[in-house]
């Protein structure tokens, strides 16, 4: 089963916040298996 996992999920789930935390989203995540990490990194 692949899933999308969105920020405020990830929020969630991991202890940390912006800006050390630059997952946007998780795509086509197979559960022990593999996965998909967006992430977006801005230069100011």
């Amino acid at each position: 089963m692949r899933l999308t996992i969105p920020i405020e999920e990830i929020l969630e789930t991991v202890p940390h916040r912006p800006p050390f935390l630059f997952l946007v989203r998780i795509e086509d995540l197979i559960q022990g298996e593999s996965g998909t990490g967006v992430y977006n990194i801005i230069k100011n």
